[in-house]
């Protein structure tokens, strides 16, 4: 199986850099992303094989990415994960509906987090349409 590359969309330098020394360790290549803008331009070029998505950002919020996202031809595809300080259900909710595969509350058990991520991309591979070799 190929390294797996994971999006992560976040203004917090420290969450950035604590996510890539885990994924790191799981043999998965982080890419972050300060902010929303550059997640946008990573995810069309990289085609990571998810997003970590924050969504107290400045500028855009995460659901606003979340809704690029989920409207463009290259990155609708693309499984998210949305991580946040937003306990609200109806926050839940609305992620969900818009496209997010999860939703993580902070702080969150990075062992939690790291499953999510093996699970989701599993269930991607999975899904993926097997080539006719002949």
């Amino acid at each position: 199986m190929a390294e797996k590359t994971i999006l992560v969309i976040d203004d917090d330098e420290v969450n950035r850099q604590v996510l890539e020394i885990l994924l790191r360790r799981e043999s998965i290549r982080a890419i972050p992303a300060q902010d929303g803008k550059t997640g946008l331009e990573l995810a069309r070029s990289q085609q990571p094989d998810l997003i970590l998505l924050d969504v107290f950002m400045p500028e855009e919020d995460g659901f606003e990415i979340l809704e690029q996202l989920k409207q463009e031809t290259l990155t609708t595809k693309i499984p998210v994960i949305i991580f946040t300080v937003l306990e609200r259900e109806q926050s839940r909710k609305k992620a969900m509906n818009m496209g997010a595969c999860d939703y993580i509350t902070k702080p969150f058990d990075m062992k939690d987090i790291v499953l999510k991520i093996q699970e989701i991309v599993s269930r991607e591979e999975c899904l993926k349409p097997i080539s006719n070799e002949t």
